[in-house]
């Protein structure tokens, strides 16, 4: 069902190994698109004939999340929280150019509000990240040139949540 792409997994050259549960994911997501998490656990217990578990679907949707290049596919972000635009379904990847993406459009809004809701979450983490790293960089015993190293890393860490912070803004007011 899935075709792979011949990779390593960049552990020293060992081959891609896919999950043993990510055709059942695939399945489970896709003609129809899965609403929740236990959605996708009861799709895939039925149609392995076995009794999968939260902890196995996260597992195979993490596996399949660091390996969409080896699967040419990957899962939409879902929108978090009491929104009604949850979905979760495959986003086709092209093997040749990893920054085109395939999805159909009826599931647009489902991707646009997935993406708001990543965004937001890491924004959030960037956030908690930055004060982390400026609370450190001026407590912990460390050299002038580690502390700069440290402050440099948190002025980085501003300027991406300044960039997602604009990217958000555009985003949500164009419709999202």
């Amino acid at each position: 069902m899935l075709r792979l792409v011949e990779r390593t997994s960049g552990g020293g050259g060992r081959p891609f190994k896919p999950h043993p549960l990510a055709d059942y994911l695939w399945r489970a997501i896709y003609p129809r698109m899965a609403t929740s998490r236990e959605q996708i656990r009861e799709r895939m217990s039925k149609l392995s004939r076995e009794q999968i578990n939260a902890t196995q679907v996260g597992a195979v949707m993490d596996h399949v999340w660091r390996n969409m290049e080896s699967y040419k596919w990957m899962i939409a972000p879902a929108q978090k929280g009491a929104g009604t635009l949850r979905a979760y379904f495959p986003i086709l990847i092209d093997p040749e150019d990893v920054d085109e993406f395939a999805y159909e459009e009826s599931c647009r809004e489902y991707v646009t509000a997935g993406l708001i809701s990543q965004m937001r979450t890491i924004i959030s983490m960037q956030q908690h990240v930055a004060k982390t790293i400026e609370i450190f960089a001026e407590t912990a015993p460390m050299s002038r040139k580690q502390r700069r190293v440290f402050r440099e890393a948190r002025a980085a860490v501003g300027i991406a949540q300044r960039a997602l912070t604009d990217a958000l803004g555009d985003l949500s007011s164009n419709g999202a």
